[in-house]
């Protein structure tokens, strides 16, 4: 496990502010007050996250270079400078679940914000209690620790914000939209290229914790996400025609998040202007729709969202609310 820390993240912040010139180990001792041992600690885990750190002796240090591997948990994190979400990082190369992880370090005390990541995922879940295969070769695994003070009876809202987080931070990043079917699930044509479940522990009067997982696709091809046993798979890599930084992307869906939970805690205006955002970019809503419950199948139009995240469905005209359901486009093709 690889996992960010105050004194990397200030040597870090320090050599890259000083691009022309070296710093001293005498300086960074002075200013971050720590030992010397902590600074070449420090740097000597920076460089194993791939970050290029030049050292001269005598001299000092020098910052050369980003880091050449893509999901560097420091790089990631000091990008988000400023972002009350990605502190701390924690990287893995592989694990059972992001999701377990998180939950257990919220069940342990840990601040909200605390982003969990992995290059791969051996039982990765998806909604409805689905497995979520989560190969290596170039993905984004993360769960996102969440405190948010809202009222239990609106939590589905995390569900909603996550979704239009990812669609919105591909479409400032790359110019373009991907499909958000309700409540959280991103297509591209039909095919799958995003996938996000929330879990929660709650009381009746409060929210103890939301973890949120995303699982996206980035740098796999159709064959290899099909051979690796994706039912009907896309990736930005298919969308764009060439590979993407993952730490970039994820950098950009936390910033976006952060900014959809700060409308969430702001009440019931905020709610209003997140849901108003969301059924403006909600591809469910005005389509043909099978609806897959508990208690059977039904057929209808999606025509709204409640302000409490549920879609509402003209079945055979009358409307029916769903919170919690399978959501299938009749006509994928069109997303």
């Amino acid at each position: 496990m690889q996992k960010t820390t105050s004194t990397k993240l200030a040597i870090l912040k320090r050599l890259v502010s000083t691009p022309t010139g070296m710093v001293s180990s005498g300086d960074l001792v002075e200013n971050l007050n720590v030992s010397r041992q902590a600074i070449w600690k420090g740097i000597e885990s920076l460089r194993a996250e791939t970050i290029g750190i030049e050292s001269v002796p005598n001299r000092g240090y020098r910052f050369v270079s980003p880091p050449t591997y893509d999901l560097s948990p420091s790089w990631v994190e000091h990008r988000l400078e400023g972002c009350p979400l990605g502190h701390p990082i924690l990287f893995f190369e592989s694990v059972e679940s992001t999701q377990e992880i998180a939950k257990e370090a919220a069940r342990q005390g840990a601040g909200g914000g605390l982003v969990v990541i992995a290059e791969e995922q051996r039982t990765g879940r998806g909604r409805m209690g689905r497995s979520w295969r989560s190969p290596t070769g170039g993905n984004i695994y993360a769960s996102v620790l969440l405190r948010p003070r809202i009222p239990p009876m609106k939590i589905q809202l995390v569900n909603l914000a996550a979704g239009l987080a990812v669609q919105m931070a591909l479409e400032r990043m790359f110019c373009i939209r991907c499909s958000l079917k309700w409540p959280n699930d991103l297509l591209w044509r039909g095919s799958k290229l995003c996938g996000i479940l929330s879990e929660t522990a709650s009381e009746t009067d409060r929210v103890h914790y939301a973890v949120t997982g995303i699982g996206l696709n980035v740098n796999m091809d159709e064959h290899d996400l099909v051979s690796a046993g994706i039912d009907n798979p896309s990736s930005i890599k298919v969308l764009r025609g060439v590979e993407s930084n993952r730490g970039d992307i994820l950098a950009e869906v936390l910033r976006v998040l952060s900014e959809q939970l700060v409308l969430l805690e702001e009440g019931p205006k905020g709610i209003r202007e997140l849901v108003t955002l969301y059924r403006k970019r909600c591809s469910t809503l005005g389509k043909e729709v099978r609806v897959l419950t508990d208690s059977g199948t039904d057929y209808g139009i999606a025509e709204n969202v409640t302000l409490d995240g549920a879609l509402e469905v003209n079945v055979r005209g009358s409307l029916r609310v769903y919170t919690a359901a399978d959501v299938l486009h009749v006509r994928a093709s069109e997303d």
